[in-house]
């Protein structure tokens, strides 16, 4: 039993729906939407999926979206936070794309994905066929994820790119699928995507790539208010000093002026009137 199961629909939209606390132990995520209907649309925005355990079977996640042909699939503004997979790929999201010669377009934007787990990424998992598909990714949050890979390589982000086709040739490189990322920050301190490709099963490019790390960001606002906020206390202090020098050195000057004039009058004597 899972929470939403959708099949060979033309057309699903789930939006600010809230899951939460729930242990899946079954062949199918926790919600699942699927669909071999040519053009079909998915689009799941402003969610929240909390606390969510999947179990016993490896292709599982707290959301799992699939096309099997031409397809377009939007996840935006959604909140993924402590879902994890124990047996499975990735504890948040799975993406599978199996559209082979159509065009199939995967917008996943604007996300929060905080604390998950799986195998190979607690955040994404992307099984694609297709050469051909396009992938958006931008302004994702990743946020201490983790995978059981050493070091923790791919913790938040793991693709991968089958080619069954000779005729098919391989065009992603690290810089495309880096460029699907843009926008996109985590707090992990070692390479949080992992991508590998194949032609007919063999392997033909696999390698890590790093997001803009957020803690580092943050770090950065915060050195450069400090450094702001230094510069002025240190003017002001400057300023107060000067202020205090210029008045000290008014009323010594006048207490100068006050003390020669009381010796001239020592000098002088008492003057007499004249007759």
């Amino acid at each position: 039993i899972s929470m939403i199961f959708a099949d060979n629909c033309s057309y699903v939209s789930v939006k600010k729906c809230k899951f939460q606390d729930a242990f899946i132990v079954t062949t199918q995520s926790a919600v699942e939407l699927q669909t071999k209907v040519e053009n079909g649309s998915v689009i799941v925005e402003e969610c929240e999926f909390i606390n969510i355990i999947s179990n016993r079977y490896p292709l599982l996640a707290t959301l799992k979206v699939r096309g099997d042909i031409k397809f377009k699939a939007t996840i935006n503004r959604n909140n993924f936070t402590n879902c994890s997979a124990t047996d499975s790929y990735s504890g948040a999201l799975y993406v599978v794309d199996s559209s082979h010669e159509d065009i199939s377009e995967y917008i996943i934007t604007n996300n929060i994905f905080r604390n998950n787990s799986g195998n190979n990424a607690g955040a994404i998992y992307l099984n694609s066929l297709n050469p051909k598909s396009k992938f958006n990714f931008n302004n994702n949050i990743f946020s201490m994820n983790k995978n059981n890979v050493t070091d923790s390589i791919g913790c938040d982000v793991n693709i991968v790119i089958n080619y069954y086709s000779y005729n098919q040739t391989s065009n992603i490189t690290g810089d495309v699928i880096k460029n699907w990322f843009k926008g996109s920050t985590t707090d992990s301190v070692n390479e949080s995507i992992h991508y590998e490709t194949y032609q007919d099963g063999n392997i033909t490019e696999s390698g890590n790539l790093s997001l803009p790390n957020s803690s580092g960001k943050s770090m950065n606002i915060g050195l450069i208010i400090g450094i702001v906020v230094g510069s002025v206390i240190f003017v002001s202090a400057i300023i107060v000093t000067i202020i205090i020098v210029v008045v000290l050195y008014k009323r010594k000057k006048s207490m100068y002026i006050k003390a020669g004039q009381m010796s001239e009058s020592l000098l002088l004597g008492p003057q007499q009137d004249s007759i």
